[in-house]
């Protein structure tokens, strides 16, 4: 792999900007009294032929009305290509938990989503708070441009019904690629606000984060 130049993260199922000066606050105690994602936590790790390794954690108030058996995470199966038209993409599920151990879990294909149900059809959940991790692995990503290698990701997907407290990311780049460039943008689908913060360590990567809450089917998009 080329150095990558350019990294592109869309956060989309988060809101659209909203400023909240005392969130740090606000973040200690999340609020309980609805269903809703308190932390959306991903890591993005590109390997060396351009896939993706993704692991998400959701951290998820659970009180038995649309979250009774488990969760339903929705991956799109086709991308937009730069000068038109589309191509499909596949995943590779490698492993599902909830509260650190493996749970059940089917796939759907939708109108072009993978829909990954989560749980077990025939046992409800208890109420609170539940963590949920979803791994997989995705056909490749990169963008290898004349000048550049670019990573264009949807970190949370558009298609959550419900609320996203927090959304995170964090960027693993392959061995000698580094960060050249980055932008973001906060709202729903190519909204250009900048509700975000954003880390850099040194040895390349990156990491960035939604401060205020996120209504459902937002977005945010990230781009280095």
């Amino acid at each position: 792999m080329r150095l990558l130049a350019a990294v592109l993260l869309a956060w989309l199922g988060v809101w659209p900007l909203a400023v909240v000066p005392v969130w740090a606050a606000q973040a200690e105690m999340p609020n309980l009294s609805s269903e809703r994602i308190l932390l959306f936590d991903a890591e993005i790790g590109v390997l060396d032929d351009g896939r993706l390794e993704v692991t998400e954690t959701l951290t998820v108030n659970c009180l038995n009305q649309q979250v009774k058996r488990g969760i339903v995470r929705e991956l799109p199966t086709s991308e937009h290509l730069m000068g038109g038209g589309t191509r499909q993409v596949e995943y590779r599920i490698t492993e599902v938990r909830r509260d650190g151990h493996p749970e059940p879990y089917h796939l759907e294909p939708g109108s072009g989503l993978l829909k990954v149900f989560v749980g077990n059809k025939n046992v409800f959940i208890s109420n609170g708070v539940h963590t949920f991790t979803i791994a997989y692995v995705t056909d490749p990503q990169v963008r290898f441009l004349p000048q550049v290698d670019e990573v264009y990701w949807n970190v949370t997907g558009n298609q959550w019904r419900l609320p996203i407290d927090r959304a995170k990311a964090r960027l693993r780049l392959p061995a000698g690629a580094t960060v050249l460039q980055s932008a973001a943008y906060t709202g729903p689908m190519r909204a250009k606000g900048q509700d975000f913060t954003e880390s850099q360590p040194e040895r390349g990567g990156g990491a960035g984060e939604t401060p205020t809450p996120r209504k459902p089917r937002g977005g945010l998009t990230r781009a280095r």
